[in-house]
């Protein structure tokens, strides 16, 4: 009996140690890893037939030649690499398969150090710069009186300039450090829903069903649209018709 219940005990660590290790996200036997972001949760570790056999776009990618950009280190199974990157400032980022040696890098959200200048009576922005060539720009078009800036470092690194007096009395600066949270607030948000978006077109690839959100239709519908576009980027639209 004692041997019984020893086995016994052997499969049910071993059973929880696969339940750990070989399931969604990251199958012990997949060949391709994904890295999506810095966060582990949008790691991924996937069968390259299942993305083939789902992705025109990774059929492609996968079968195109790639040279290695140095020594290949012990990866175990995963002879494939991609992570969610863009090629510049403007670009949506896009999945891009990079060498199994390469360090991990990530999109990341960046804050500058501006002024800007308002016009009270027009409301229209006199000078929208950035670094050091801010004083400079802000004087030649507001007629800034020496020492009449007053100056202070916001909790978000953002220079404000609370007062500025002019002889014509009629240019300020509008604090942009509530505009800057703001914008950092919307790219988390849309970068936290492009990762959402992903994960459910990895979910569909396993004919597990996408999270959707239940009682909130207008946030449910924009998951779906989000999910459609991917779908159609990588050109994995037939995957809705299994």
């Amino acid at each position: 009996m004692k041997r019984s219940g020893s086995l016994i005990d052997a499969c049910a660590d071993k059973k929880a140690r696969i339940g750990r290790t070989d399931g969604f996200p990251v199958f012990a036997k997949g060949t391709v890893e994904i890295k999506l972001s810095e966060d582990p949760k949008y790691r991924y570790q996937f069968h390259k037939a299942v993305l083939e056999r789902s992705s025109v776009w990774f059929v492609e990618s996968i079968g195109q030649p790639f040279v290695e950009s140095g020594p290949v280190p012990n990866t175990g199974r995963i002879c494939y690499r991609y992570v969610l990157h863009a090629l510049n400032d403007t670009d949506e980022p896009l999945l891009t398969r990079v060498s199994l040696a390469a360090p991990d890098t990530f999109e990341s959200i960046k804050t500058e150090e501006k002024y800007v200048i308002f016009d009270l009576d027009s409301e229209v922005p006199l000078g929208d710069t950035v670094g050091d060539e801010a004083d400079a720009a802000v004087s030649s078009r507001a007629h800034i009186e020496s020492g009449k800036v007053k100056r202070e470092q916001s909790e978000s690194s953002v220079v404000v300039i609370e007062s500025v007096e002019t002889s014509s009395e009629t240019v300020v600066k509008r604090s942009v450090t509530e505009l800057e949270k703001e914008a950092v607030m919307r790219a988390r948000k849309a970068q936290q829903c492009r990762l959402e978006a992903y994960n459910n077109l990895f979910l569909t690839f396993y004919s597990i069903p996408p999270q959707v959100a239940a009682s909130d239709i207008s946030l449910a519908l924009q998951q779906c649209e989000a999910l459609v576009k991917l779908a159609e980027l990588y050109e994995c639209l037939s995957i809705g018709h299994r």
